[in-house]
């Protein structure tokens, strides 16, 4: 057991989908520890395991082998309520009605505190507030969720999972669909949520050049393996320049930025 001061640990863990026929691990000998106030990019090539290794982290598919701890204590041991009030999820597509209210749809992430019926007290209407001040949309309360951009509704999931209160957010590709400049907002806004408010922050991305400067660490996946560090070692050890065929895309060490190559 990993026992240390980390919000969430896992060691040994192989992650992927068992059946009744076969057991197909996409991801093994996974030791990573998640701490306050970190920003984590979990980055790879599509089917490298990215998604599956988040919703394993966050308790939503059991593991194959190894072990993951909250706080200290067995994922398998904590019950549903208790993962909510510790763990934020923002998945990509997930199904929402966009007939709430931003309001409405924001104070969802509020279930695990409310009672039976579902009514809020004075303190879930002050986390509900306060999510929207720390994502700067106050001004869109009252909208339909239908009325919004995507950059807009991404912003209002985000701040569904801050008025959920919880010490870790885990997001998968929070920017998919957004243009370059609401691609940029977001990942900037997941940077200072996490230092302002102590949470830390994982998220899955393609979005490797804009967040090289912005992420603590990075875990890499790749053929079946990860690597946990920060970017400035990922760097350092070329373990970025063979991350895509270099025959089209290939990183410059210089500029810290993956380039297209031209012929």
């Amino acid at each position: 057991m990993i026992k240390n001061k980390s919000i969430l640990s896992a060691s040994n863990l192989s992650v992927g989908y068992r059946s009744k026929q076969a057991e197909t691990t996409i991801v093994s000998d996974i030791s990573i520890s998640f701490n306050k106030g970190e920003l984590i990019g979990v980055i790879g090539v599509n089917g490298s395991g990215k998604s599956t290794l988040l919703r394993t982290l966050s308790g939503l598919q059991p593991p194959l082998k190894g072990d993951i701890y909250l706080d200290n204590t067995a994922l398998q041991h904590k019950n549903p309520k208790e993962i909510a009030k510790a763990i934020s999820l923002v998945l990509t597509d997930q199904p929402i009605s966009k007939n709430l209210t931003v309001k409405e749809l924001i104070a969802l992430g509020r279930q695990p505190y409310t009672n039976w019926i579902g009514k809020l007290s004075n303190e879930d209407k002050t986390a509900i507030k306060k999510a929207m001040q720390l994502v700067g949309i106050e001004e869109l309360a009252d909208k339909f969720c239908y009325e919004l951009s995507d950059g807009q509704l991404q912003n209002v999931l985000i701040a569904r999972a801050l008025a959920q209160d919880t010490k870790l957010i885990i997001l998968d590709e929070p920017t998919s669909h957004l243009d370059m400049y609401h691609k940029a907002y977001v990942l900037q806004l997941l940077s200072k949520l996490a230092k302002t408010t102590g949470t830390c922050i994982v998220f899955a991305t393609h979005e490797i050049n804009l967040a090289l400067p912005l992420c603590d660490k990075l875990l890499l996946v790749k053929d079946g393996k990860v690597s946990f560090e920060t970017p400035e070692y990922h760097i350092t050890n070329k373990h970025l320049n063979t991350l895509f065929p270099e025959d089209l895309i290939s990183f410059n060490e210089t500029s810290k930025q993956f380039i297209i190559n031209s012929n």
